[in-house]
């Protein structure tokens, strides 16, 4: 029940059918493993949050003899108490019923806000009322104990489509109503040079944090030492609804000029200073009223310069996420993430949704080549990935049988997007080997290092094929050119606080 794997990494679980009961795991049924009491209450708890978006934290017992143990299970980690002999302590025990017995809902980690058909936002203009869908209201859910165990609720406010997102981000983060505001800002200090990355934000109808359920409140009543800034909180927000970009596979070269689209989106962003952090399949979305594409989910953003968060480490959806942070430094916050790491996972995003899309539709038959990329660990994310896409460097027929349907132009433009990314791992590879280099050749690999992670290696990307012919390209090596607007545009659009007191 750690906190190490911070992200939005959905982890394949078995059926419901395929899981003991708890029956049958105190008998130890035979051919079955016995799960510790402790597992079980793990998996009740995760349970109750997947349900539902209105669980705050949930109550358990484990009863060891005669003592018993209350667990409580939030989104920061569990606390378990001492425990007490309920026969030799009756008294204490029928006090703990007595408050059982007595609490409200809220009392149980529900929160009466969010366990509504109504669910009311106060605005600076008027309230807001978003509604879930009577069916399939929930479109996202998270099975998990510790991160953000983000969800999502279809529904409508004001008779727009719109998605209700609840998640459980830590204090001190600033809240994503207030990133998207300020990328606004600087989008809109620019002017016309930055109008793509403008386009491709979203809209926020409104948001909310509920400040009572924070999982800083039972730690002081405890005293209970917490990590410094680590305390969570349930966090609202509604957004317009957009359409997922596989839906423009309908029409393939269309989808690859939205594509292009977003990929300038991110570079100005970059410039801007607004590091996204989370580039994922189900965060590129389509607006079918602007026909333009959206990047969705910002609250794992960063903004550079800034200070880092509380239990830092580089977050994102692990089967998108650039090797490079993908080790065990990466992991633990030790390599920063710059502007080539998001523009590689953009990259395995394009190849896995070309792979199994067509016509917007999933394929019935995944290629096993991309199947395999899900796996539990991160250590077998890279070894399975990086396999994968070797096998397919390698026989090309294979890859033309994945890719099968798509212009056979646009199949080798996407494939080799992936060029500058291999040339700055090798060549970095290369540098932290350590051999002896004469102080020139030392300078040069040096400066190589820095122009890899610098904003300059936008140029190395738009030089690739994929961008013949585009304006995106053109776009992308004029502002380049001249970043003093966006210079200007960080300092005059400083970077957001978290609005609550982390003490």
């Amino acid at each position: 029940m750690s906190d190490n794997e911070t992200g939005s990494r959905k982890t394949p679980r078995g059926s419901e059918n395929s899981r003991l009961t708890s029956g049958e795991a105190s008998r130890g049924v035979k051919g079955t493993r016995v799960v510790p009491a402790v597992v079980q209450v793990a998996d009740y708890a995760a349970e109750a949050f997947n349900f539902s978006v209105a669980r705050s934290f949930m109550m358990n017992f484990v009863v060891r003899g005669c003592t018993i143990h209350i667990w409580h299970f939030d989104h920061e980690s569990p606390l378990q108490s001492e425990g007490f002999d309920f026969i030799e302590e009756l008294p204490t025990f029928l006090l703990l019923l007595f408050i059982l017995q007595r609490l409200p809902p809220a009392g149980w980690g529900f929160i009466p806000e969010l366990d509504k058909r109504r669910i009311i936002f106060e605005t600076s203009g008027r309230p807001m009322e978003f509604v879930p869908d009577e069916k399939n209201a929930m479109i996202h859910s998270h099975y998990g104990l510790s991160g953000r165990c983000t969800q999502v609720l279809k529904g409508t406010v004001g008779g727009q489509v719109a998605v209700m997102k609840v998640s459980h981000p830590e204090i001190s983060r600033p809240p994503e109503q207030a990133v998207i505001d300020v990328a606004r800002k600087r989008c809109e200090y620019v002017g016309s040079d930055a109008d793509d990355a403008l386009k491709c934000l979203p809209e926020v109808l409104c948001s909310r944090d509920l400040e009572e359920f924070r999982t800083d409140y039972i730690r002081k009543k405890l005293s209970v030492k917490g990590r410094p800034n680590a305390t969570r909180i349930p966090r609202a927000i509604v957004f317009l609804f957009y359409e997922p970009i596989t839906s423009r596979t309908k029409d393939m070269p269309t989808f690859f000029i939205d594509y292009r689209k977003i990929m300038l989106a991110r570079a100005i962003l970059w410039l801007l200073g607004v590091e996204h952090g989370d580039i994922s399949e189900a965060n590129l979305r389509f607006c079918t009223e602007t026909s333009w594409p959206k990047l969705c989910d910002w609250d794992l953003s960063h903004f550079t310069g800034e200070p880092r968060p509380a239990g830092f480490s580089n977050t994102g959806t692990l089967i998108f996420m650039a090797n490079d942070l993908l080790t065990r430094q990466g992991r633990e916050g030790a390599v920063t993430r710059v502007y080539r790491h998001d523009v590689e996972s953009l990259f395995l995003v394009l190849i896995w949704i070309l792979a199994r899309f067509r016509d917007g539709k999933l394929l019935q038959v995944l290629p096993r080549e991309f199947e395999v990329w899900k796996q539990e660990s991160w250590h077998m994310i890279v070894a399975e990935r990086a396999g994968a896409i070797q096998q397919l460097e390698d026989d090309m027929a294979r890859r033309a049988e994945i890719f099968s349907g798509i212009d056979e132009p646009l199949q080798v433009n996407s494939w080799f997007l992936g060029r500058p990314f291999d040339m700055a791992s090798a060549d970095i590879s290369f540098l932290k080997a350590k051999r002896r280099f004469t102080p020139e050749k030392e300078a040069e690999l040096q400066e190589t290092l820095k122009h890899y992670n610098s904003l300059d290696f936008i140029e190395e990307v738009f030089k690739e094929v994929f961008f013949d012919g585009s304006q995106e390209r053109e776009k992308a090596f004029a502002l380049l050119r001249d970043r003093s607007s966006f210079d200007a545009a960080i300092k005059g659009c400083p970077a957001p606080r978290s609005c609550h007191n982390l003490n």
